[in-house]
């Protein structure tokens, strides 16, 4: 199980805000993967619920070397909030007491090869590029255009002083149709998987620090803080919390 919520750009009005949990299981002597996924994404007006089924094959074809293929399809609702605006901008002052609600659906798929500490993936969020299509005041439709994704992720785990500490770098690339390469790189150290602190780079936006805590081998707790870099919005959109 596990739980997420951040706030990001806190000093801009209507900022994004995401808040979300997964429930997620092997079975099958860990030959499959399966679970619910449940996240919020709330940007200014727009508010967006996605809920999830995920499922994954895994196939172990030489001893420690294993690909999963996993898909993950579900409901995208979205709503737009009329309240956050001045409905006279609209020429409709009845906008002020509704909040438009249409519902598409969409899956992803993905794949992932692992060999002892090594993890590589590749996968494809938005796969349909469904459209959501709401009615505006002027008889006509306003959409809402989800953008397929590439994603590439690798992370190699070091082990030092037979496994009491350990170093892990990860690299995660994407980009989408109409939209800028972005690269996120960080660097994880723990203490016998106990203790975690890591720090890491978002290119074309800034840096970020991360840490948290290992309890019981039950539950883990952390914390991350994005700082921008960037001379234009540096002291503009305030911190980002997760």
């Amino acid at each position: 199980m596990f739980g997420l919520y951040r706030t990001q750009w806190t000093d801009i009005p209507g900022s994004p805000v995401i808040g979300g949990a997964t429930i997620a299981g092997s079975f099958w002597k860990d030959r499959i993967g399966a679970g619910v996924f449940v996240v919020n994404d709330k940007i200014g007006i727009f508010n967006r619920t996605n809920a999830s089924l995920s499922y994954a094959q895994k196939i172990k074809f030489a001893k420690q070397h294993q690909i999963s293929l996993g898909v993950q399809g579900g409901a995208f609702i979205n709503r737009v909030n009329f309240s956050g605006t001045n409905p006279l901008d609209y020429n409709d002052p009845d906008l002020a007491s509704k909040t438009p609600t249409k519902a598409v659906f969409d899956f992803s798929v993905g794949i992932s090869y692992k060999w002892k500490t090594l993890l590589v993936g590749f996968s494809v969020p938005n796969v349909i590029e469904p459209n959501a299509k709401f009615a505006n005041v002027y008889g006509g439709n306003t959409s809402y255009q989800y953008v397929r994704h590439y994603n590439v992720f690798a992370q190699y785990k070091v082990e030092l002083l037979k496994g009491k500490f350990n170093i892990t770098p990860t690299i995660v690339m994407r980009k989408g149709y109409a939209t800028g390469f972005q690269a996120d790189a960080s660097l994880m150290f723990d203490y016998k998987n106990m203790v975690f602190l890591g720090a890491g780079y978002r290119n074309s936006f800034g840096v970020m620090a991360l840490g948290g805590v290992n309890i019981m081998d039950m539950f883990t707790i952390a914390y991350a803080y994005d700082y921008t870099t960037q001379r234009t919005l540096r002291g503009q959109v305030g911190s980002t919390h997760e």
